[in-house]
Formats: structure tokens, C-alpha cells, sequence
């Protein structure tokens, strides 16, 4: 999403700070901003402007403010609850509905701001590609692994769900066209410290958590 990279400094240049910042001031008004004026009230230049966008790889000045309109709607969204004062929200009970509610959509919102539609399409002609796809949750993941497991099965696909890791089923397995699925709430175990298996018979891993 462009809005992650508008938001990581070291990603952008000085000048290229100062566009991001007025891009996402809830109290400016971009709907209709030219990239001359951008230039301007972000104190830059049209040519930052233009060098932002060509560094983002989006071909036009339009095509650059389209997508941050959108995406700025949904990153505002996530900004609605002070996370420090949410315990104190929470104590007041006739509060709890509307603060569990606007979590949500927060989760929400800030799951739109993640998804990469390029890499959502790799994962998903893998898996369709799949003789077998092997699906491992351990621990608080399980329940996650398994909803994926019953909801890949819905779809048609075949697959089997694990809650561990079986070496001889791995080494029997490893040379047909299979792929495994790891779920993972913290993106490293002690099988997986680096995206890759300690013993590297694993046919895929994806992180997904």
C-alpha cells in the first residue's frame, strides 16, 4: 500500500516528508489539489511531487492522488481510539459496545491499508496449483489453521491440517507437488526462525499472521 510507504521516514526524502505530512492532515482538503499546489502548501515542488509518485512507480499525478484519497479514508479510520486510554474506555461499561465495535473496525481498516493484491494473487495460483497443501498451526494458532484447512476444503481443494511437526511424513511427502502453510501469530518459531525450515524439505512456507 502507498500509504506505508508515506508513513516510513526512512523510505522518503526530506522534501518528500513534508508532501507525505500534508497528504495526511486530516484537515487538508485533496481532493481537488493540483500537483503545482501540492508543491506549494506542502512548501516543495512540483518536480518533489512529481518524483514522489515516479518513485511510488505510479504513472500519473491523478492515478497518485486517487489512491491516497482512498487509502487515507481508511487510515484515519485507525486513528478514531486512543489505544493509551483504552483500558479507562473499557471500565465504563456502557461504553464497552461502541469501543469493542470501533476496534473492529480499526482492525479492519488497518487489514485494507495491509493487502498487497500482487502478492494475494501469488498465494492464491500456488495453492489452486497444489496437489496437496499441508496446513500447520501449533498452539493459539491452531484454531486459525484450521479454519483454513475447512475453508480450503469448501473450496474444493485438497488438504490436511497438523498441529506439529511430523519429520517422516515430510521426507515421504516432500518430493511430490505439495505445499505447506505455516500459521504463525509471530511470523518466527523455532522450525521456521527465518522464513525457512532448519531442514529445508518444507516445499513452501508462507507467513500468514
Amino acid at each position: 500500500m502507498i500509504i506505508e510507504k508515506l508513513l516510513d521516514k526512512d523510505f522518503l526524502t526530506e522534501n518528500e516528508r513534508s508532501i507525505a505530512a500534508y497528504l495526511l492532515d486530516s484537515n487538508n482538503h485533496i481532493e481537488n489539489l493540483t500537483s503545482l499546489q501540492l508543491g506549494e502548501r506542502s512548501y516543495t515542488s512540483q518536480t518533489a511531487v512529481i518524483r514522489l509518485y515516479k518513485k511510488l512507480e505510479l504513472h500519473s499525478y491523478r492515478e497518485f492522488l486517487n489512491i491516497i484519497i482512498l487509502e487515507r479514508n481508511e487510515y484515519f479510520k485507525t486513528n478514531t481510539i486512543n489505544k493509551d486510554n483504552l483500558a479507562d474506555c473499557l471500565k465504563k461499561n456502557e461504553n464497552i459496545s461502541a469501543v469493542i465495535s470501533k476496534l473492529y473496525e480499526q482492525t479492519m481498516a488497518q487489514t485494507n491499508l495491509l493487502i498487497d493484491t500482487s502478492v494475494f494473487s501469488r498465494v492464491a495460483q500456488r495453492l489452486l496449483k497444489a496437489n496437496m497443501i499441508d496446513i500447520y498451526g501449533v498452539g493459539i494458532s491452531e484454531t486459525l489453521a484450521k479454519q483454513l484447512f475447512f475453508q480450503l476444503q469448501s473450496l474444493g481443494l485438497n488438504c490436511c491440517f497438523h498441529d506439529g511437526i511430523n519429520k517422516n511424513y515430510i521426507m515421504k511427502s516432500h518430493h511430490s507437488h505439495r505445499l505447506s502453510v505455516l500459521i504463525t501469530l509471530t511470523g518466527m518459531n523455532e522450525y521456521c526462525p527465518d522464513a525457512k525450515t532448519k531442514t529445508g524439505i518444507y516445499s513452501s512456507y508462507f507467513r500468514m499472521g
